[in-house]
């Protein structure tokens, strides 16, 4: 219980949450398999569960330098904010992110 919640203490501490926002916490396709559509498959049975439950926000932190970024944005996620963190570089080895988000109208 405690790493998992050290975890999100660590990821989430330059982003609090909102009301009707789903944030994706892990997402990772195997290297033999990347390329294959399996990455967007995932993001789209996200997205469906969610927008079952009313969430109007999907949220998710991508690491600097990481390719899978083009496909967060290729699924319609936005850059909300960048961060510049040593404490997540010290912890998870990487100390620049992004917070992305996709948002749903309900109306």
């Amino acid at each position: 219980m405690f790493p998992n919640l050290f975890y999100k203490m660590i990821m989430l501490e330059d982003h609090k949450l909102n009301e009707g926002e789903c944030y994706i916490e892990h997402i990772a396709v195997d290297g033999t398999c990347r390329g294959k559509g399996i990455g967007m498959l995932l993001l789209q049975h996200g997205e469906k569960a969610l927008l079952d439950r009313g969430y109007t926000f999907y949220t998710l932190a991508v690491a600097g330098g990481n390719p899978a970024k083009h496909l967060y944005c290729q699924f319609g996620f936005e850059d909300i904010k960048k961060i510049k963190s040593p404490f997540k570089g010290y912890f998870v080895g990487e100390s620049q992110w992004t917070i992305m988000q996709k948002a749903y109208n309900h109306g």
